[in-house]
């Protein structure tokens, strides 16, 4: 016989009731101990004001101080008694000996208790059995006009008043707490319901498997919103994807255009059967990968054989059940992620749709990729442009307009030296003109440095980092530590971002001395200035190295810069060459 198990929801309905119960219940006890002290202090009260009513009757004090020949304290007391509906009402004298008393066989009899509290003067309630029965009872003492104590009262109330007054009250505390408990039932009903709908009907299990997926997914989306490289989201996509179904393997897989799938990621168990990262599977199958690829959709198989090269020949445990999901990248077909189970591991319930969810990241890294890669063969493409560009002005400059003008400066000197003495004024005239050309000649070479340096072309970075140094008008330290020439473009970069931190920290640093360190090996070139001005520069503001970022960027390389108030500033470049290759 198959025994079924309770639905979650149910068990907490019924936990909630039990609680609801055991709550009921031990109030209505708690309140029925304080009910029934509440009403043994009433009656003791009612008691003692029955006594105090008796002791203030002058009859009962002359009765008492003549020896009450004629027994008319009994009959006073009868009367009281029957009067108040007290169980008794007894007179005694200070030596206890009973004046009134229900039972006239005891009348002239000393009480049993003692009398001392009564007849010291003070006032006693007490509940509790006594001779009669149980009662709550009041005793005062009688006083003769002189205030002497004469004798003593007891009155008492029949216990049986006391418990049918508490059974009154508990029968209609027991008529709300049935109301609450049927009110807290019924709420318990629609809270049970209420929780099911937003759980969608999830059981726990169902319900943790829910916050384990966001939570992975969470970690994936951070790696892909900091533009994580596409490996390293493959292979947390493949790791969370296992953990949270509890799969034997998985597999991220990228369709190629001859038929196969390269398997871009794996997160397999240990003994698992798989096919290495890197290693290209057929899909001429039925396994769950070939169905992706063929139509586009989620799929099952009984039997996988995606995750296995054609000529793989390790022995351990075969997959036997996967489910895979397709990668959609702007439309189309990418890739795809099987999860894989042995045969004794059971595959999740909607397992497509959790695996979806993580298809949806990689294709966004995927696209972001794509894009990055496009943005920076965009900017690579228009910074050698702009660099072409510069070179062809500079040629131009240096052997077109600056070579017409250094002819005409020698012209004007050779016109200068034929003019006789006595023409002072004509030759004053053309000195002035030949300087003018020197001068404007040399201003164009300026010019022409700042297009594109003639120094950088022909020697190289560190010679035009020299070059920018003794041109300086603040004294720079150089520590070059690079022996051979760097790829052209990375050159021009590391240049350009140099001479403009150097003319920042001349226009706006006020500092002392600037220092300049190049160092560069198989992997980067890193290039540092530091100065020892005031600081505070923001490079959002107006910064002529906002330009440069596209051209450094482009390189793969990035800029940082350090400028706390009277710090200094410090700017630090790192250019992959790699990348420049």
């Amino acid at each position: 016989m198959v025994k079924r198990s309770v639905r979650f929801s149910t068990q907490v309905l019924l936990l909630q009731i039990v609680v609801l119960l055991v709550v009921c219940a031990t109030g209505f006890g708690l309140m029925a101990v304080f009910v029934r002290n509440d009403l043994i202090q009433q009656y003791e009260q009612r008691a003692l004001a029955i006594a105090r009513s008796v002791a203030a009757d002058g009859r009962y004090q002359v009765a008492l101080a003549h020896g009450d020949p004629s027994g008319e304290i009994q009959t006073l007391a009868e009367r009281v008694r029957r009067r108040s509906g007290a169980l008794f009402v007894v007179v005694t004298d200070t030596r206890g000996i009973r004046f009134s008393h229900p039972d006239p066989a005891l009348l002239g009899r000393p009480v049993d208790p003692d009398q001392a509290q009564a007849l010291d003067g003070r006032e006693v309630t007490l509940f509790g059995p006594d001779a009669v029965g149980t009662s709550a009872r009041g005793k005062t003492p009688i006083r003769d006009a002189e205030g002497a104590v004469v004798g003593q009262v007891i009155a008492a109330i029949d216990a049986d008043a006391l418990n049918a007054r508490l059974f009154d009250l508990l029968r209609q505390a027991a008529a709300f707490v049935g109301i609450a408990l049927l009110v807290g039932t019924a709420a318990s009903v629609a809270l049970t319901r209420r929780v099911h709908r937003q759980t969608f009907g999830f059981e726990p299990a169902g319900l943790r498997l829910l916050l384990e997926q966001q939570a992975a997914l969470r970690r994936v989306a951070t790696l892909v919103a900091r533009g994580e490289a596409p490996t390293g989201v493959f292979d947390a996509v493949a790791a969370e994807v296992s953990k949270l179904l509890r799969a034997q393997s998985t597999n991220l897989f990228r369709y190629e255009t001859d038929g196969t799938a390269t398997v871009v990621a794996a997160q397999n168990a240990p003994g698992v059967v798989v096919a290495a990262v890197g290693s290209r599977v057929p899909l001429d199958d039925d396994s769950a990968a070939a169905q992706v690829r063929r139509t586009g959709l989620p799929a099952r198989a009984d039997i996988d054989g995606s995750t296995l090269s054609s000529d793989d020949s390790t022995s351990g445990v075969v997959p036997t059940c996967a489910v895979g999901a397709p990668v959609i990248v702007e439309g189309t077909l990418w890739g795809a992620i099987v999860a894989s189970w042995t045969g004794q591991s059971p595959v999740p319930g909607l397992t497509e749709e959790h695996i979806a969810e993580f298809t949806e990241l990689v294709a966004s890294a995927v696209a972001n990729t794509e894009s990055r890669a496009e943005l920076t063969a965009s900017r690579a493409r228009v910074v050698a442009a702009a660099d072409e560009t510069r070179r062809r002005i500079e040629r131009d400059l240096h052997d077109g307009t600056q070579q017409r003008l250094v002819s005409l400066a020698i012209g004007l000197r050779a016109a200068e030296a034929s003019i006789p003495p006595e023409l002072s004024d004509l030759r004053m005239q053309l000195s002035r003109a030949a300087t003018g050309l020197v001068e404007a000649v040399a201003d164009l070479q300026e010019i022409s440095r700042g297009i594109h340096p003639a120094v950088l072309a022909r020697g190289g970075l560190v010679p035009a980092l020299k070059t920018l140094a003794r041109r300086s008008a603040v004294p720079i330290e150089l520590d070059l530590s690079v022996q051979e020439r760097l790829p052209e473009a990375v050159e021009v970069a590391v240049y350009y971002v140099a001479s403009e931190a150097l003319t920042n920290a001349t226009k706006h640093a006020r500092a002392s001395v600037v220092h300049v360190e190049l160092q560069a090996d198989l992997l980067a070139v890193r290039l540092s200035v530091r100065d020892d001005g005031v600081g505070g520069a923001d490079a959002t503001k107006g910064s002529g190295l906002i330009g440069l970022r596209d051209r450094v960027e482009a390189l793969g390389g990035k800029i940082e810069i350090a400028s706390a108030a009277e710090t200094g500033t410090s700017l630090f470049l790192t250019i992959p060459l790699a990348s420049t290759q």
